[in-house]
């Protein structure tokens, strides 16, 4: 089966690159259909992209770096940490890889921009892609 999940992460200066709060020395694509990986305890995200705007999202003004409130794809079978959390209404999960499935700038998000909720997804998708670490 097939899960969503939502992150917030960073973009470095070069605009190519996230980098995860937790792991300022990682650097993952800005590109949709990639599949992202992080080590030990996975990529931390959580069901509700609106919770992890306002918990995780730090930009408050231009100064501050541009971030994307990121939909990720991923199989159940991937999740390290939280898998018993996966009915609560807000779980934390760490997951070993997830496809990147969809992302949004934090401005345009602000702004009122969402993801649309009524695709229907194959789990062959992801077995297709390529790894990136």
């Amino acid at each position: 089966n097939n899960y969503y999940g939502y992150k917030v992460m960073f973009v470095d200066d070069s605009g190519k690159h996230f980098t995860p709060g937790a792991n300022k020395k990682l650097r993952l694509p800005v590109k949709t259909g990639v599949i992202h990986k992080m080590p030990t305890y996975g990529i931390f995200m959580n069901n509700d992209p609106e919770y992890v705007v306002t918990y995780y999202s730090y930009k408050e003004d231009e100064d501050d770096p541009d971030e994307y409130v990121i939909k990720y794809k991923f199989n159940l079978d991937d999740v390290i940490t939280g898998r018993e959390q996966l009915a609560d209404r807000e779980p934390e999960i760490g997951v070993r890889k997830a496809l990147v499935y969809d992302m949004i700038p934090i401005d345009d998000w602000n702004d009122g921009k969402r993801f649309s909720m009524d695709e229907q997804i194959h789990s062959s998708d992801m077995d297709s892609r390529q790894a990136v670490q």
